[in-house]
């Protein structure tokens, strides 16, 4: 009799494991397809991250450009001051 009862309780176990089993497995899928539904939604973001990031960095080269062309323009500009600073002394000098 115990034997008996063992192996109805080893049944019950058995059936409570594979039920359990089923619903994990079942909860597994859900999730892998609500994962996968989640990650084609994200895509479009994840492309407009990249363009935006590829904008900013040819915006910094530009900058960048934009800020050394200022630099020799200035330079260019203060030698053309100097010498029409020296020019205008030597015009003075023999007037």
């Amino acid at each position: 009799m115990e034997r008996i009862n063992q192996l109805n309780i080893l049944r019950e176990s058995n059936a409570t494991l594979r039920s359990d089993c089923e619903t994990y497995t079942k909860r597994s899928r859900e999730l892998d397809t609500k994962l996968k539904q989640l990650s084609a939604e994200l895509e479009p973001a994840k492309e407009q991250a990249r363009v935006a990031q590829a904008e900013l960095e040819a915006r910094d080269v530009q900058l960048k450009r934009l800020e050394a062309e200022s630099r020799r323009w200035q330079e260019r500009n203060a030698q053309l001051l100097s010498k029409v600073s020296y020019v205008r002394s030597v015009v003075k000098m023999w007037n």
